[in-house]
């Protein structure tokens, strides 16, 4: 797996609207959501079960940030950011929200330099391996995204999150498809797809003394289809 930053490209659900007191002048210095774990340490010698559930302190950290920047882009709740003075009632708290209206000037700036960064075609020369990548230039997630508009995506999100995972991943093989040669895979369109992981999906991670990593934890959604009770 992958993970872009901005440096490299140039939800959980929220309840009601947030009751914390205060001034939301700087949207990225509100204190709806204090850090409270800086300076921990990953947890060692815990049960494999536990370990499920353990989270990296840095995504501890930062992990109500990037879910605020992703709502902020997809006008996501927002009216939770308007805050209650300290002498306003209720009544009149909750009728400012209802009169919000949220300009998504955030949205028009991270569009503008995505557009401006895949405006025109990009050449590529994929020489002997032609008929190896061509199906994933038409189809690189598997779900009809040209490989253009999916690196157009991870761009986007990336300057949002200020960080996203693509994560590169084989189907499973059908029982029924017998897959023996070279050829057999071809006419199955058996071959590997991207994946686009939110910064807050990247749950867990360790790396070596490079930098490199040596595992890493996610979370992704189960389909409609393997939705079971």
């Amino acid at each position: 797996m992958a993970v872009y930053g901005e440096d490299d490209l140039q939800r959980r659900t929220y309840g009601s609207v947030s009751q914390a007191q205060g001034s939301n002048a700087a949207i990225d210095l509100d204190r709806d959501f204090p850090s409270t774990t800086s300076g921990s340490v990953p947890k060692t010698g815990i049960a494999p079960a536990d370990a499920l559930e353990n989270t990296h302190p840095t995504y501890d950290d930062e992990v109500q940030k990037w879910r605020k920047y992703l709502d902020l882009y997809e006008s996501n709740d927002i009216y939770r950011f308007i805050h209650r003075h300290l002498r306003e009632d209720d009544a009149i708290w909750k009728r400012r929200i209802e009169r919000g209206y949220y300009h998504n000037y955030v949205r028009s700036v991270v569009d503008i330099f995505t557009a401006f960064l895949f405006h025109a075609p990009i050449d590529r020369d994929p020489g002997q391996f032609a008929d190896e990548l061509d199906p994933i230039y038409k189809d690189a997630d598997k779900n009809g995204s040209m490989w253009e508009i999916f690196w157009a995506r991870v761009c986007t999100f990336a300057m949002v999150e200020g960080h996203v995972g693509v994560m590169v991943d084989m189907p499973p093989q059908e029982e029924a498809t017998r897959i023996e040669t070279e050829e057999d895979r071809k006419e199955a369109d058996f071959r590997p797809y991207l994946t686009m992981l939110h910064a807050h999906q990247i749950l867990d991670w360790e790396t070596d003394r490079y930098g490199n990593f040596v595992w890493v934890k996610v979370e992704v959604m189960r389909s409609d289809e393997e939705r079971s009770w």
